[in-house]
């Protein structure tokens, strides 16, 4: 699996010619597609493709569109959370994916843990969780759950942006009332059910090793709807998609003040999949240094 993984950094840092000569069909077609079919239509291609680690997944073009031509999500900070991913999670391990999206992630976690682990698959938006619920039929160690982790057992508004922008997907939609692609990408409101990560870990009797959530400005509510599971197992790691200062940030500095608080220490992800510790005021500071918009932070105690 490191080979293809090797692989799939190689193409996604390398160039755009690099690329073509990867998969040359896949790659004009998909570019036709996102450059000139999807503008027009605003509907999403569904294709299926295979991962770096062999598991078969659809996507969601043009969302999707990396998997589809290399085998795995290529932003600098996703292959850095694979790295991690596949140097922690051993056999027998129970993973949790709280805003999956397609499963991507979810799906290289089955692998790993294997049929003796465990993964909870977190996924509140009714299309791309369509889509989940058929990429994960095959695995028996996966269980999915079509809620939207926060803090409340509830009834709550969701809203689901077309498929370019799925991955903005978020209960809390006025953080990109700013964004230069709103006015032509409007979300569509659903209902969805909240739920309590404790209710959710006790109601499967899932004991967590390792837990990523992706939710778009809710981690602060994740973070008070998990308060028994922080407190119940401390060795817990915990991955936090962390956002610029300049962005809509409140929600990702609480949780991260929440977690220091229990005694978590909040580390960054090197290039080889190992940690660096940083401190709470430093994150900004890095993510604007190296020009990030976003990154993943691991939380851990000790």
């Amino acid at each position: 699996m490191q080979k293809a993984f090797d692989q799939l950094s190689r193409l996604a840092k390398g160039s755009k010619w690099g690329r073509l000569m990867h998969q040359p069909m896949r790659y004009v077609q998909g570019l036709y597609f996102q450059k000139l079919v999807y503008p027009r239509t605003k509907q999403g291609r569904l294709v299926k493709t295979d991962t770096f680690f062999g598991y078969p997944m659809e996507v969601l073009l043009p969302a999707g569109m990396d998997i589809y031509l290399l085998g795995g999500k290529s932003h600098d900070s996703e292959l850095r959370l694979a790295q991690l991913m596949m140097q922690q999670l051993q056999p027998g391990q129970t993973f949790v994916d709280i805003g999956a999206h397609l499963g991507y992630f979810t799906l290289l976690a089955s692998k790993l843990v294997g049929d003796t682990g465990r993964v909870i698959s977190i996924e509140a938006a009714r299309q791309i969780g369509d889509i989940l619920a058929e990429n994960i039929k095959p695995y028996a160690n996966i269980q999915l759950q079509r809620v939207a982790c926060t803090e409340e057992e509830a009834t709550l508004t969701f809203h689901e942006f077309p498929v370019l922008y799925s991955e903005y997907n978020t209960l809390l939609p006025e953080q990109y009332q700013d964004a230069d692609w709103l006015a032509d990408n409007q979300a569509q409101k659903t209902e969805v059910p909240g739920k309590r990560l404790d209710t959710i870990l006790h109601e499967l009797d899932a004991q967590p090793n390792l837990i990523k959530m992706d939710v778009e400005g809710a981690e602060w509510q994740v973070i008070k709807g998990m308060q028994q599971t922080i407190k119940n197992f401390p060795n817990l790691l915990i991955v936090m998609e962390y956002l610029q200062d300049a962005r809509e940030n409140h929600n990702h500095v609480k949780a991260t003040e929440a977690l220091i608080a229990k005694g978590f220490q909040a580390h960054l992800i090197n290039k080889d999949g190992q940690l660096s510790p940083i401190t709470a005021p430093q994150i900004g500071h890095y993510l604007a240094k190296e020009g990030l918009e976003s990154d993943n932070v691991v939380f851990k105690r000790g």
